[in-house]
Protein backbone atom coordinates (compact mmCIF):
# COMPACT_ATOMS: atom_id res chain seq x y z
CA UNK A 1 0.00 0.00 0.00
CA UNK A 2 1.28 3.18 -0.75
CA UNK A 3 1.59 6.24 1.61
CA UNK A 4 -0.90 8.84 0.13
CA UNK A 5 -3.71 5.56 1.69
CA UNK A 6 -2.99 6.76 5.18
CA UNK A 7 -2.82 10.71 4.64
CA UNK A 8 -5.66 12.37 5.04
CA UNK A 9 -6.58 14.85 2.54
CA UNK A 10 -6.22 18.62 4.06
CA UNK A 11 -9.36 20.27 2.33
CA UNK A 12 -11.46 17.25 3.24
CA UNK A 13 -10.19 17.17 6.80
CA UNK A 14 -11.17 21.21 6.62
CA UNK A 15 -14.51 20.36 4.46
CA UNK A 16 -15.54 18.19 7.68
CA UNK A 17 -14.78 19.98 10.39
CA UNK A 18 -16.63 23.15 8.73
CA UNK A 19 -20.02 20.51 8.44
CA UNK A 20 -19.08 20.19 11.81
CA UNK A 21 -19.54 23.41 13.21
CA UNK A 22 -22.52 24.16 10.95
CA UNK A 23 -24.20 21.15 12.61
CA UNK A 24 -23.37 22.49 15.74
CA UNK A 25 -24.76 25.78 15.27
CA UNK A 26 -27.92 24.51 14.08
CA UNK A 27 -28.00 22.18 17.05
CA UNK A 28 -27.97 25.24 19.21
CA UNK A 29 -29.46 27.73 17.73
CA UNK A 30 -32.98 25.77 17.10
CA UNK A 31 -32.41 25.41 20.73
CA UNK A 32 -31.61 28.67 21.70
CA UNK A 33 -34.55 30.05 19.10
CA UNK A 34 -37.86 27.46 20.91
CA UNK A 35 -36.44 27.77 24.46
CA UNK A 36 -36.44 32.14 23.91
CA UNK A 37 -39.24 32.88 21.67
CA UNK A 38 -41.34 29.88 22.21
CA UNK A 39 -40.83 29.00 25.81
CA UNK A 40 -40.09 25.54 25.21
CA UNK A 41 -38.05 23.17 27.57
CA UNK A 42 -34.61 23.02 26.45
CA UNK A 43 -35.22 18.91 27.00
CA UNK A 44 -38.15 18.91 25.03
CA UNK A 45 -36.46 20.79 21.98
CA UNK A 46 -33.36 18.87 22.10
CA UNK A 47 -34.15 15.91 20.19
CA UNK A 48 -35.46 18.06 17.68
CA UNK A 49 -31.96 20.07 17.42
CA UNK A 50 -30.38 16.72 17.19
CA UNK A 51 -32.44 15.76 14.31
CA UNK A 52 -31.90 19.24 12.54
CA UNK A 53 -28.24 18.81 13.15
CA UNK A 54 -27.80 15.15 12.35
CA UNK A 55 -29.34 16.16 8.70
CA UNK A 56 -27.13 18.56 8.26
CA UNK A 57 -24.36 16.60 8.90
CA UNK A 58 -25.11 14.16 6.68
CA UNK A 59 -26.08 16.38 3.89
CA UNK A 60 -23.02 18.12 4.46
CA UNK A 61 -20.56 15.31 4.21
CA UNK A 62 -22.69 13.57 1.76
CA UNK A 63 -22.35 16.39 -1.18
CA UNK A 64 -19.55 18.99 0.25
CA UNK A 65 -17.11 17.26 2.36
CA UNK A 66 -16.89 13.55 0.66
CA UNK A 67 -19.31 14.40 -2.99
CA UNK A 68 -20.15 10.93 -2.80
CA UNK A 69 -21.54 9.05 -5.64
CA UNK A 70 -22.84 6.33 -2.88
CA UNK A 71 -26.61 6.15 -3.27
CA UNK A 72 -27.54 8.47 -0.67
CA UNK A 73 -30.14 5.73 1.07
CA UNK A 74 -27.23 3.37 1.76
CA UNK A 75 -25.22 6.34 2.76
CA UNK A 76 -27.77 7.55 5.03
CA UNK A 77 -28.36 4.09 6.80
CA UNK A 78 -24.32 3.73 7.22
CA UNK A 79 -24.24 7.53 8.17
CA UNK A 80 -27.11 6.45 10.90
CA UNK A 81 -25.16 3.57 12.12
CA UNK A 82 -21.60 5.05 12.31
CA UNK A 83 -23.45 7.87 14.36
CA UNK A 84 -24.58 5.16 16.64
CA UNK A 85 -20.66 3.90 16.66
CA UNK A 86 -19.80 7.25 18.15
CA UNK A 87 -21.80 7.33 20.04
CA UNK A 88 -20.88 3.80 21.75
CA UNK A 89 -17.37 5.36 21.88
CA UNK A 90 -18.21 8.18 23.67
CA UNK A 91 -20.59 6.57 26.23
CA UNK A 92 -17.68 3.92 27.08
CA UNK A 93 -14.95 6.88 27.42
CA UNK A 94 -17.14 8.78 29.85
CA UNK A 95 -18.22 5.04 31.48
CA UNK A 96 -14.30 4.51 32.06
CA UNK A 97 -13.87 8.14 32.60
CA UNK A 98 -16.01 8.10 35.78
CA UNK A 99 -14.43 4.82 36.48
CA UNK A 100 -11.16 5.77 36.77
CA UNK A 101 -12.17 9.22 38.59
CA UNK A 102 -10.63 11.00 35.67
CA UNK A 103 -11.34 15.03 35.57
CA UNK A 104 -14.53 15.56 33.71
CA UNK A 105 -12.86 18.00 31.29
CA UNK A 106 -9.65 15.78 30.31
CA UNK A 107 -12.76 12.83 29.73
CA UNK A 108 -15.17 15.12 27.33
CA UNK A 109 -12.30 16.38 25.52
CA UNK A 110 -10.53 12.56 25.09
CA UNK A 111 -14.55 11.78 23.86
CA UNK A 112 -14.69 14.51 21.83
CA UNK A 113 -11.52 14.23 19.80
CA UNK A 114 -12.10 10.46 19.66
CA UNK A 115 -15.90 10.44 18.47
CA UNK A 116 -14.33 13.33 15.87
CA UNK A 117 -11.59 11.13 14.52
CA UNK A 118 -13.92 7.88 14.74
CA UNK A 119 -16.58 9.30 12.50
CA UNK A 120 -14.15 11.00 10.26
CA UNK A 121 -12.45 7.61 9.36
CA UNK A 122 -15.77 5.64 9.58
CA UNK A 123 -16.94 8.31 7.04
CA UNK A 124 -14.06 8.42 4.45
CA UNK A 125 -13.90 4.86 4.42
CA UNK A 126 -17.17 3.24 5.10
CA UNK A 127 -20.19 6.06 4.73
CA UNK A 128 -19.63 7.71 1.96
Amino acid sequence: MSREKFTPDIHQVFRFSLVGAMATAVHFTVILVAVSFFSWRMIVVHGLAYLCAFLVSFVGHYKFTFASATNWKLAFIRFLAASFITLCISSLIVALGMAFDTPRLATLLVAAASVAIASYLLQENWVF
